[in-house]
């Protein structure tokens, strides 16, 4: 992502490039034309004063009547440099003080009206560099009422050659005055300003020649009116410009701007054109044309397709121990000049530098990379990498040795970026330099030695490191005289001439000990520095008896054991407390026994025997064994090799033992000692299974309880299966199961002991249950009423062969199958009907069922009414007594239209006859009454008529 960055900003860069400072490098060809230099170096100022021609009406005099002659030089005010961006005042803030693409223009001319005129010049010579001109200009020239175009404020620009000579036609020439019509004047209260304008001009028929260019600005001759312009130009190589990068799938071909139309020669008229996959070596052109007041001019330039080929390279020098690195730019590029470069120097840091000098923190190597642009914004990247050396630092460790002695120097040599590297020694002894990494070197003679280490890096860079050592001189060591004594007496070895001592064959100087062998006996004395040096003596032995202990004994425990010696001594001594040729009872163990046999001159010989005790086998036949009747088991004997057991029994072959027995077993080890154990099997005493129910047959769901009443070992977990598909597993005296089906079910009873011995029995139909009826009735009707006290109550029930009915009502019960009964109505209350069903194996079921006490409903209506003004039967009321809700009532009036002619929720008010206050007819009318019972949500409809007589 840093690399992606740095590219962003490089192009960011590069287009600033393009458009400012690539714009100020077209102008070595023809320097400060743009102004740029900030003042009007190369150019030649000039003012004078307008004169009116003699006869406006008919002299076609030169409009600019100035006298060049009459000051000489650019006058502040009237030659002004401007570079701060902003519109013109006089232009109603239409007029941009800088055109696009210019940082810097002059002013020629002012805002006062005093009849001036002032000029500016340029002369260059032509080149291929130089040959298209391109000027800009913008004018401000207030409108002259009634003038003649030839009094009015003007801006004229003229191409001239060296003699003066008005030079490239219709583009060599531009002359308006204010407010011309055809040249896009703009107004603003009373002055008429033209917008930016850029012409361009081909020079290279000039090439060679010098050229000048004049810009001249006028007043209105008569002294009224202001006239000024804002004028800039700038040259360049009159070429196409071919932007076609190595590898891109388009390339883009630009005509110098300027120009008021455009014509390629594959049809386009825009400035600049893409060509899609181009060809190399294809020839493009283009006509350009510029069009002024005085007509218009055109050219053709053409320019071959050739991709342009970046190829970034670069050098690098350094020296050792120093981490600056100056880098030189090697890039090339086959057309246009490189303009950018990024550095990345691989530690996190770049440059924009064409060679820089980059100073690195710490040595190493580093994938130092370099993008170069061109001018199209081509570019290419080269990555390598760069060894910022190193000085490496030599430097040892050696330890004061002894002559003759081999000494190893430690290399702790280091160099910062870990490079290999090599080795030269000098040992100060005159022997031959050595060159490995730690060598070791051995001095001849004692004295003090410098050494001197040379390490050169991978990189060529070198550290010496010099250091002194002190070799000691070796110490006289004395071993002592030659000794000659019996073989196995003991002597003592003692050095001289050092200060520590170091005997072969194991003797500790100083120090007792019995020589083994004869011969040679070599000391090593070691000095105060560590320096050592050797010397020997001789030891003899005497001649010795010839003594044997005879061959090796090998016995079991317990058993007696003899040895004597023989040979040619005259006495024989045995250790560990032996007596020559006596008996005795070793314990167990491995012994090696010395005999020792002594001659005449008191030498004596040696000799070993090695005498093994070995121990009883600690046999084991097992621990003691309880199983169960019938079962196999399997003997088998440890401690031993092999086994041999009595009773017939077979090691570790399995076998089925008919009653309790001790069997003895017999091992032997693999050296032949034997010993025996013994071990009981014993047959375990059954289980004598037997159960009982708690109670008979019974009806479901029926929870059975079983006592278990089994006999002998005790079970350690006993598994019952209920024949229902239930199981159980209980140690228990009782156990329930709850049967939820009829049926009659088998029960088995399975024992296991704690030795695993199974004992199992099954009782065939040992729990019977039986079904239950089931009750079940109707009433008719359900709902009873004062009026109505008596419902039949129809038997449903099934599975039964008895039945009890109890009616609720405090009234006897009943055994009828299908009673009929008139319920006690006093006081209204609903009743609680019972029925109980028996089946034959005294099986029971019930059901309740409530039959409801309707509450009588009592509501008269009269046929007929009198509304004619007595006291009798003054109005229709019908009568409601009890069973009407009273707030869910409506009575409703109807004529014989079916119109509503009353209406009341109100149970005591009646209809009087009259409709909306006017006496109805005489006649029948119809009734509705609408209510809901209080003993229900049930909605209540009663129709009838009545007859309104007068």
């Amino acid at each position: 992502m840093i690399v992606k960055k740095n590219l962003v900003g490089l192009m960011l860069f590069s287009l600033i490039l393009m458009t400012g400072a690539a714009y100020s490098q077209m102008q070595p060809a023809c320097p400060n034309a743009n102004f740029s230099q900030g003042g009007f170096n190369n150019w030649t100022g000039y003012t004078g004063s307008m004169i009116s021609p003699a006869n406006e009406a008919t002299t076609p005099v030169i409009p600019a009547v100035w006298d060049p002659f009459q000051v000489n030089g650019t006058v502040m005010g009237r030659h002004t440099i401007v570079s701060t961006p902003g519109t013109d005042p006089y232009t109603c803030g239409g007029l941009s003080i800088l055109p696009p693409g210019s940082f810097v223009v002059a002013r020629l001319g002012d805002a006062n009206s005093n009849s001036m005129a002032e000029a500016l010049t340029y002369s260059m010579p032509v080149t291929i560099d130089n040959a298209l001109l391109i000027y800009k200009y913008a004018a401000v020239l207030e409108i002259g009422p009634s003038h003649t175009e030839y009094t009015q404020p003007r801006l004229k620009i003229t191409i001239r050659d060296v003699a003066g000579n008005q030079i490239g036609g219709p583009c060599g020439v531009y002359d308006v005055y204010s407010d011309q019509p055809g040249q896009n004047f703009q107004t603003c209260n009373g002055v008429s300003w033209l917008p930016w304008s850029t012409a361009a001009l081909d020079l290279s028929a000039f090439i060679g020649q010098t050229i000048q260019v004049e810009f001249v600005t006028q007043d209105c001759s008569q002294g009224a009116h202001f006239g000024y312009a804002y004028v800039t130009m700038s040259c360049q190589p009159l070429k196409l410009t071919v932007e076609y990068c190595m590898g891109n799938n388009n390339a883009t071909i630009t005509a110098p701007t300027g120009f008021s139309s455009y014509l390629w020669s594959n049809g386009a008229t825009t400035p600049s054109i893409t060509i899609p996959n181009p060809a190399p070596g294809s020839i493009y052109s283009c006509e350009l044309t510029t069009l002024t007041n005085a007509g218009s001019c055109s050219v053709i330039i053409e320019a071959p397709l050739e991709p342009t080929i970046v190829e970034p390279n670069y050098t690098y020098t350094q020296n050792c121990g120093q981490l600056n690195v100056q880098f030189t730019n090697t890039s090339t590029v086959n057309n246009n000049a490189i303009v950018a470069n990024l550095w990345n120097f691989g530690d996190n840091t770049t440059s924009t530098q064409t060679n820089p000098n980059h100073t690195y923190t710490t040595p190493g190597v580093y994938d130092v990379r370099l993008v170069s642009y061109e001018t199209a914004g081509c570019r290419d990247t080269i990555i390598q990498q760069v060894t910022v050396k190193s000085i490496p630092t030599a430097d040892f460790t050696v330890p004061n040795t002894c002559m003759l002695s081999p000494v190893t120097v430690v290399n702790t040599s280091t160099d910062l970026i870990n490079q290999s590297m090599t080795y030269s020694w000098d040992f100060g002894d005159g022997t031959p330099l050595e060159t490995s990494a730690n060598p070791t070197h051995s001095y001849q003679t004692a004295g003090t030695y410098t050494i001197t280490l040379v390490a050169t890096n991978a990189d060529g860079c070198t550290h010496t490191r010099v250091r002194n050592i002190t070799v000691y001189d070796l110490p006289p060591v004395e071993a002592g005289v030659d000794q000659q004594l019996c073989p196995y007496v003991p002597m003592t070895l003692n050095g001289s001439g050092a200060i520590s001592y170091t005997w072969d064959n194991g003797a500790v100087n100083g120090t007792p000990f019995i020589p083994t062998v004869d011969g040679k006996y070599i000391v090593t004395g070691t000095d105060a520095n560590g320096c050592m040096n050797k010397d020997s003596l001789m030891v003899t032995f005497l001649p010795a008896p010839v003594v044997s202990a005879g061959p090796d004994v090998t016995v079991c425990e317990n058993t007696p054991v003899t040895f004597t010696g023989t040979g040619t001594a005259t006495t024989y001594t045995w250790d560990n407390g032996i007596t020559d040729g006596q008996a005795y009872v070793p314990n167990v163990g491995t012994y090696t026994i010395v005999l020792h046999g002594y001659d005449a001159s008191n030498c004596f010989g040696l000799d070993t025997v090695i005498l093994t005790v070995n121990t009883l086998p600690n046999v084991n036949a097992g621990p003691d064994q309880i199983i169960c009747e019938g079962a196999s088991t399997v003997l088998a004997g440890s401690g031993a090799s092999t086994y041999v057991w009595d009773n017939g029994i077979t090691d570790n072959v399995s076998f089925s033992p008919a009653s309790t027995l001790t069997y003895t077993v017999t091992g032997t080890s693999a050296v032949g000692c034997e010993n025996t154990d013994e071990v009981v099997v014993a047959i375990e005493e059954p289980i004598a299974i037997a159960i009982a129910p708690a109670s008979g047959p019974a009806c479901e769901p029926f929870t059975a309880m079983i006592f278990n009443n089994s006999t002998g070992t005790p079970s350690v977990n006993t598994q019952w299966s209920f024949g229902d598909g239930n199981t159980l597993s209980s140690i228990n005296d009782t156990v329930t199961n709850l049967y939820e089906n009829q049926g009659c079910y088998d029960v088995t009873v399975t024992s296991t002991t704690a030795l695993g011995c199974v004992w199992s029995q099954t009782y065939p139909s040992f729990i019977c249950v039986y079904p239950n009826p089931h009750a079940a009735f109707t009433a008719n009707p359900g709902v009873i009423s004062v009026i109505s006290p008596e419902s039949d109550l129809v038997n449903l029930s099934t599975g039964a062969t008895q039945y009890i009915w109890n009616f609720g009502d405090g009234t006897e019960i009943s055994n009828d199958f299908n009673p009929t009964h008139t319920f006690v109505v006093e006081p209204e209350q609903n009743f609680a009907v019972t029925l109980v069903a028996i089946s034959e194996h005294g099986c029971v079921d019930s059901i309740t069922k409530v039959i409801l006490m309707e509450k009588g409903v009592i509501l008269y209506a009269p046929n007929s009414f009198t509304p004619d003004g007595n006291q009798f039967n003054p109005v229709f009321l019908p009568i409601v007594t009890s069973g009407v809700d009273k707030n869910q009532y409506e009575l409703e009036i109807f004529n014989r239209w079916g119109e509503s002619v009353f209406k009341t929720n109100d149970t005591l008010e009646g209809w009087d006859g009259t409709y909306k206050g006017i006496a109805c007819k005489e006649g029948m009318y119809s009734w509705k009454i609408t209510y809901k019972t209080s003993s229900s949500d049930e909605k209540r409809e009663q129709l009838g008529h009545v007859n309104l007589l007068r």
